[in-house]
């Protein structure tokens, strides 16, 4: 059995830019935990679930990860189910299960329409809502095949326009007053 870091590194090998995604999440997660006063357990529970939120790309072919433009509806379908995917790969592992967690619902909105469970508000864990915030800011202001690149501010902006639609309020104003997102780029 593989352990979270062989299967981390695998990753490093299979999707780079999912790798140093993973990694960047993490921090961002981790930047945004200790700003909402979460206990060491709980930031490090968050940090891991960040940088494991992505693994179950693993079993994703690089041919649907790297390609530019919109997916077809077969290859949407087969994206979202990367978090049962990981969740599912690290289930024999000593991880926690709020770690496991993350991974599996990081995807989940707060207006429900998230997948794969379609959960709402208090359904998602904390450190789901964080790392689906820190996962979205990530994925808009770094190059991705599929959309253009936004500045901080842009991707600020989003994020604010989604509030309690898409992402936590508490958790994207939690986001801004980081230091990592107000000394950042753009």
């Amino acid at each position: 059995m593989k352990s979270a870091l062989e299967y981390l590194e695998q990753l490093k090998n299979h999707h780079y830019e999912t790798f140093l995604h993973s990694h960047r999440v993490a921090g961002l997660s981790l930047a945004i935990s200790k700003q909402l006063g979460c206990t060491k357990a709980e930031q490090e529970e968050i940090y891991y679930g960040g940088i494991l939120h992505d693994i179950g790309k693993l079993k994703i072919h690089t041919e649907i990860l790297n390609k530019p433009g919109k997916l077809t509806l077969d290859e949407w379908k087969i994206i979202q189910q990367h978090p049962l995917l990981g969740y599912q790969m690290l289930e024999g592992l000593s991880l926690s299960l709020n770690i496991r967690e993350i991974i599996l619902i990081h995807h989940e909105r707060v207006n429900g329409r998230g997948y794969p469970f379609g959960l709402k508000k208090e359904q998602i864990s904390l450190g789901a809502l964080i790392v689906a915030v820190s996962d979205s800011f990530d994925a808009m202001t770094n190059n991705r095949p599929y959309h253009s690149l936004k500045t901080v501010s842009q991707a600020i902006e989003e994020l604010k326009r989604e509030k309690e639609t898409l992402y936590s309020p508490q958790v994207v104003d939690a986001l801004v007053e980081t230091r990592l997102v107000r000394g950042g780029r753009g």
